[in-house]
């Protein structure tokens, strides 16, 4: 399970700056450091659900904290791609960029409520919404894993998974009727359908991931 009770450390290419050269045959390989942050944040945003820890939500949110330093070099990420020449790639890198920066922000929305939600006990007993919390982390962290090693074979294997994610998703409704049945449960209830669709979407993210990888080896 990616859930650890520790800040997730960072990558070792974690703070390399975006750049321009391309001297490896990896089409994607200059995005891997800042998707591996971008990773990184997806799955301290679930620990912080799961752990119901609202400080380590409020610091990923901070002015200068890991989600503002994120979406500022995606931001560069962005200019990178679209001033440079145009690539064989440039395809496959616009969709992942736009995936990692739909993930960073959904990460962000899972934080929000995280923090909103820090009070209510009845969020600490909804199984399905648990497990969504620390599935998709773990299938995001295949998908980047796939870009890291540049295999379509793994991208493939994501894809696969998709199913899982989806039946998990559908399993937190029982859980979010659940909350509602119980007093003051209804705004909780709609807190925690925010959390499930973010993480559904991340999901939905790591396999746009996988269809990037592909596409750049197509």
């Amino acid at each position: 399970m990616l859930m650890s009770t520790v800040l997730d450390e960072p990558h070792p290419m974690q703070n390399a700056m975006v750049s321009g050269a391309r001297s490896s045959s990896l089409p994607l390989e200059w995005l891997v450091p800042l998707a591996d942050r971008v990773g990184a944040l997806a799955r301290s945003s679930g620990r912080a659900f799961v752990e119901g820890n609202a400080t380590l939500a409020a610091s990923l949110l901070a002015a200068g904290g890991e989600h503002s330093q994120v979406d500022s070099a995606l931001d560069g990420a962005w200019s990178e791609v679209l001033g440079a020449p145009r690539r064989n790639a440039i395809g496959a890198e616009v969709g992942l960029i736009t995936s990692l920066h739909t993930i960073a922000d959904l990460a962000a929305r899972i934080c929000a409520e995280v923090i909103e939600l820090s009070d209510r006990p009845l969020v600490r007993t909804q199984p399905a919404i648990h497990r969504l919390a620390e599935l998709v982390p773990e299938l995001l962290g295949d998908a980047l894993g796939a870009l890291r090693e540049n295999d379509s074979s793994s991208a493939d294997r994501v894809l696969r998974q998709g199913p899982t994610v989806d039946a998990c998703f559908a399993q937190t409704y029982l859980d979010l009727l659940d909350v509602v049945g119980r007093v003051g449960g209804f705004d909780t209830a709609q807190r925690l359908h925010a959390v499930t669709s973010a993480f559904e979407r991340i999901g939905d993210g790591a396999s746009d991931i996988a269809h990037s990888v592909r596409d750049a080896l197509s």
